[in-house]
Order: C-alpha cells, then structure tokens, then sequence
C-alpha cells in the first residue's frame, strides 16, 4: 500500500479531521510533532483495487465508506516542520492532492473540536471569520425546530450571547409558536389522554374544558399563558362558587397539558407550576336515612318499576353501577353470595359516548356480599318473574338493555318523593347500609371490604361520625371490669 500525508498549516486552533483508512487500524504517531500551530491531514492511501484519498474538502461521506475502517486523528500540531517547507509548495501539493481525489471519487470530513453542549445549550460554528451562535426557542405545529441565529467577532461574543439567551429563553425565545391554547389542549386530549384514562374520566375532562377551561384560557397563545393569568382564572373559579376538589381537577388538567407541551418543546418551561388553590371549604355531607325513612322507602320501593335495585343497595351497600350491572350468573343462591365484579361505565362510540359494562375501578371492587335471607327471597321471586329476559339482566331498563344512570336516577327521585324524603341521592342508600351496620356492630374492617373501598382510613374518614358512638359502646362492655 502507498501512503502519501501531506502537512497543512491551517489558523483555528480547534479544527481535527476524521481519517478513513483503507486497511489499517494503526493512528499515525505525531509525539514529535510540535503544538504551536494546528494542522489539517490529507490522506492519500493507494493499492490496486481500491484507490482512496483523502482531502481538505467539506463533503459527506460516500457509500465506499462501509468499506474502510474509521481511523480518528487528533488535531495535529507542528511548529518546526512548517519552517522547512514553503508555503506555496505545500498549497499547491495540497491542490493537487484534492484534483486527485476529485478524479477518483475519494473525500475527507472537516469537524469541529469546540465544545459540545446538552440538547437545548445551542452551538457555536466558525464560519470564515466569524462565529456563528445558534440556539433552538422550539418546534412549529408541523413538528419543525425553530432556531435563532447571530454571528459575532469573537467566540467569547457568541458565547456570552448563548448564555443570555439561554436565561432569557423564558420570555423572549418562544414567540414564533402559533399554537393556541385551545388547540394545543385539545390536541392533548386526544392524542395523549383519551387511551390512557377510562372512557368515563375522558368525558369528565372534556366536560370541564368545555365548560371552564377553553372559554376563559382558550384564546391564549402558549407563550402568553403566563402564571398570573392562570392564577386569576382559578380564583374566578372559586369566586363561582366551583367546588374545591373541582378546582383542584382543573388545575391538574391544565399543568398536564402544559407539562406535555414543555417536553415537546412548544414553551421553556410550565406557568401552572406553583398555583395557590383556593381554601377548602366545609365538605358537604351525603345525608342518610333515618330508621323510619327507610322503613317507608322500602314499602313504597316494593311495589315501584326498579324498587329491588334500590332495596338491594340498601341490604348490600352497593354502588349505583355496580347494581345496574348485575347479571343473574353474579348471584350464588346456594351460598347466599353476591359477586362483584363489574360496574357500568361510559365506552367510546362512534358518535362519542355510551354506557356500557366495564371491570371496577381498582382491585378491592372485586368483592363477595353475603346477602341477607330477605333479600334472597326477594331476588328469588324476581328471577321468576323475569325469566324472558335475554341480557340476564338483574335490573334492565325498560327496553330489556343495559338501563341508563339518568334513568335509574329519576326513578328513585320518585320513590323517594312518594315516601316523603327530602335532600337524599341514589349514593345516601349505600352510606344509610354502612351507618346502619357499624351502628349495629359490623367491625370496621370487615366494612371496608363489603363496601369495596381500597384502604380502610377511606371508611374511617367516610364515616367518622359513627366511630364515637362506637367507641361509647365498645368501652360500656368492660363496665363489669371496673368495680368500685
């Protein structure tokens, strides 16, 4: 093999150059060079199947490329050599090195050597006789960097540059996005929230931005949507009179969307960080019947179109979907069991959204509820009653399908309106079967799992007013202990 190198004086200090050399592994030693001046390498290496050169040309590298071993070359320094050639000469082998190469389809890669930055910190090029900063501020809606450029004199201009701009990034860098708030929220929902909530926290969250997010905020562009703004919209929200654990689902929609828009590079950094929600305020209490209300609720549910739904829920401590979603395979009249294991929820549809069945929402769902020798009977009787029926439905609707929650709901408004009960909701029946069993003795723990809560401070704190009463009455049964 021929090897020809031949020496270059070059003016920056922070250039190398990438060797590709056919068959060799071997880095060309350079210790007695000197380290005054920088040098560029030109490369030619000749045998008689594979002509290769390498110049000082700024050119991609050619298919040929996968054919030869990659040799790196450091900056190669020389002082004294340069003295015992004239410059002239040196140029013109070096032509006549680059018409060679041109001739035989070789090429060489000029790099940089200045120092890399993080994804984000910008970059700095020498070009000609300046230096040239440039700084990523972001991405368009078709996913193209948006960059900003300025070239100066002297590298410690361009650095000092693309420290400021970097630090004032915040406010002045990102003004050439175009996407408004109400687009970008809308875009995700779609694309990064619909598959990864349930279908029925989809359609909570598209609530709640159609009805208060994208009418005060939507009109924003990102860039402007600042921490004083959104600090302004949830006070507003308060001042409505929105609910506390409202407020606080709003505000986590919103710094989710933002949150995502930083990672996409559409704003620097997320301006619902940090917001000061509104003081809580008296947490409303579902109201329970009392021992007579219930008696009569019952006697008018008896003879009422979905009485036994509400009965039921009353003896098992279900909820409203998990009711509705029984099928006759989930009762277990041997054992007196009722299995729980599925509830109603909301499905995608082609025209938006429907009901349908679907699994609990966590683990302790799934749960066995012994059923009491009157609820058995009841069932007993209703199985009998309703066996055409083709869903094998407990409770079906009026068309024999799956019945639908508004439904159910008006129903009990009219039970509940014919026995005289005023200020309860379908949810008071499930809280009327708890406070009744812990008032009777149902251990704590043994409530939690009827009820399918997932930890038991959930029930304590749910039904805090009960505990003293039993606490009362617990302590009463050591009376016999203490003799005075």
């Amino acid at each position: 093999m021929l090897c020809i190198v031949i020496k270059v004086i070059i003016s920056s200090k922070d250039e190398h150059t990438v060797i590709y050399c056919n068959g060799t592994n071997q880095e060309i030693n350079h210790r007695a060079l000197g380290s005054s001046t920088s040098t560029m390498i030109a490369f030619l290496a000749c045998d008689c199947s594979h002509p290769f050169v390498l110049n000082h040309t700024q050119r991609h590298v050619c298919s040929q490329q996968s054919a030869y071993r990659h040799l790196y070359m450091d900056i190669i320094p020389f002082s004294h050599i340069c003295i015992k050639f004239h410059l002239y000469a040196i140029i013109f082998q070096v032509a006549s090195a680059i018409k060679i190469c041109r001739h035989m389809g070789g090429f060489v890669r000029q790099e940089n050597n200045m120092a890399t930055r993080g994804k984000g910190e910008g970059s700095i090029t020498k070009c000609n006789k300046l230096y040239q900063a440039r700084i990523t501020i972001g991405y368009d809606e078709n996913g193209k960097q948006l960059r900003r450029a300025k070239y100066f004199k002297t590298k410690k201009e361009a650095t000092g540059w693309l420290a400021h701009a970097r630090v004032s990034q915040d406010n002045n860098f990102v003004h050439h996005i175009k996407y408004d708030f109400k687009t970008w929220f809308t875009t995700w929902l779609t694309e990064y929230k619909m598959r990864s909530v349930r279908a029925n926290s989809y359609r909570s969250y598209i609530n709640q931005a159609r009805l208060w997010i994208l009418p005060s905020l939507g009109s924003y562009k990102l860039c402007d949507l600042r921490h004083d703004v959104i600090q302004k919209f949830v006070n507003d929200l308060s001042d409505k009179g929105l609910s506390h654990s409202s407020i606080v689902r709003i505000v986590c929609m919103i710094k989710g969307a933002l949150s995502q828009a930083v990672v996409c590079g559409y704003i620097p950094k997320n301006p619902a960080l940090d917001i000061i929600m509104p003081q809580k305020g008296a947490k409303s209490v579902v109201r329970i019947l009392t021992p007579e209300e219930q008696q009569r609720f019952i006697n008018i549910a008896k003879s009422a179109h979905f009485g036994e739904c509400f009965i039921l829920i009353l003896g098992t401590g279900l909820r409203i979907g998990e009711a509705i979603a029984l099928t006759w395979d989930d009762i277990d009249f041997t054992a007196g069991i009722l299995h729980v294991n599925k509830t109603v929820t909301v499905v995608h549809a082609a025209s938006g959204f429907k009901a349908g069945v679907g699994p609990p929402k966590t683990k302790a769902g799934y749960r066995h509820v012994p059923l009491l020798d009157s609820l058995i009977n009841m069932l007993h009787k209703k199985k009998q009653h309703d066996q055409c029926n083709p869903k094998n439905l407990l409770f079906p609707g009026t068309d024999g399908n799956l019945c639908h929650g508004l439904n159910a709901r008006w129903w009990f408004k009219q039970i509940a309106k014919k026995a005289e009960i005023a200020g309860v909701g379908q949810h008071s029946l499930r809280h009327t079967f708890a406070t009744r069993g812990l008032e009777n003795g149902i251990d704590l723990k043994i409530m939690q799992e009827i009820l399918g809560h997932s930890s038991i401070k959930m029930t304590a704190d749910i039904y805090t007013h009960v505990l003293p009463n039993m606490k009362k009455d617990s302590m009463q049964k050591l009376a016999d202990t203490i003799r005075l």
